[in-house]
């Protein structure tokens, strides 16, 4: 079994129990890459200097990343919503005079739903449109739940992402300013799995479908606590795969807003190999205090590669 499809199933299935969770930890921990990277571009408000400077990375809301998908999921509303609820919903946006009482009885039958639109539709001779209205309303609540519940995972995860390829052409040109910034090494063969740094940190698995947290969601309506909603925040696209992707993640709120987290004291940083001088000098005076080693990268003038160059 592919490692990342071993540790899906142990942490986030629905019968989940802590043993499978710490199992998927071990799982996880084995297959850490030696080395994860963070490219970095030199903001107006020097946070990425900070960040080298303190030891520490910034976390974003997923909102704010360049994927619309991002931390996106997919829902059955029908599963979620019960023929009650339903019938409830549309009495309320049709403003039916139906007392109290025929709902009630209504909610009562096995098909709720059903019951209530053979009522309403009862002896009309313009049939087809309403159902169509009916129709139109049904998948506006649908819609908006779906919406609601993407939003409210984007806006409580906090996220920041690193990468198992230092050298990508691509990366440097989309995350460090066109080959104007740097990238930061971290040495993942020191972490252990109780490191909170490591043990937050988790691989992107990438697919070609959005997750389905309709089960997800019903175990939270229930009130079980259940690791599935953080999934979402770990499925990409397999069209970003060339990324390589890991991500440190901050469920749920447990930090206020947009804020750092402390990291391992890198051991690199890679300069692009379109530094401006001025920067380049920022960033050999902070590593020189630190101790960390700096590596010039430069674009290989025969081929589509980039080549490290160790001063």
């Amino acid at each position: 079994m592919d490692w990342k499809k071993e540790f899906k199933e142990l942490m986030f299935s629905d019968s989940s129990t802590l043993d499978d969770i710490d199992k998927a930890f071990v799982v996880k921990q084995n297959n850490m890459p030696k080395a994860l990277y963070k490219y970095r571009s030199f903001d107006k408000e020097g946070w990425s200097l900070k960040n080298l400077e303190n030891d520490t990375v910034w976390l974003s809301l997923p909102e704010d990343f360049n994927d619309p998908y991002d931390c996106s999921f997919c829902i059955n509303i029908d599963g979620l919503v019960s023929g009650k609820n339903q019938v409830q919903y549309l009495v309320d946006e049709l403003g039916f005079d139906i007392s109290p009482d025929v709902i009630t009885k209504i909610n009562l039958l096995p098909d709720p739903l059903d019951a209530f639109l053979n009522l309403f539709l009862e002896g009309e001779s313009n049939k087809e449109e309403k159902v169509e209205v009916i129709k139109n309303l049904i998948a506006k609540r649908d819609l908006m739940l779906k919406e609601k519940f993407n939003k409210t995972l984007k806006s409580t995860s906090k996220v920041t992402c690193f990468s198992e390829n230092h050298l990508s052409i691509l990366m440097w040109s989309h995350y460090a300013d066109y080959h104007k910034g740097f990238c930061i090494e971290y040495d993942m063969s020191k972490q252990s799995e109780k490191d909170l740094f490591s043990r937050l940190t988790y691989p992107v698995i990438y697919g070609d479908e959005l997750y389905d947290a309709t089960s997800t969601i019903k175990k939270i309506n229930d009130g079980k606590a259940f690791l599935g909603m953080q999934l979402p925040t770990l499925m990409k696209s397999s069209e970003w795969k060339y990324e390589r992707e890991w991500r440190l993640i901050a469920p749920f709120n447990i930090m206020a807003a947009n804020n750092t987290f402390k990291t391992p004291v890198p051991i690199r940083v890679y300069l692009g190999a379109r530094i401006d001088s001025n920067d380049e000098i920022k960033i050999r005076n902070i590593c020189d205090r630190k101790g960390i080693k700096v590596v010039k990268v430069r674009i290989s003038p025969d081929e589509f590669r980039l080549t490290e160059h160790h001063s």
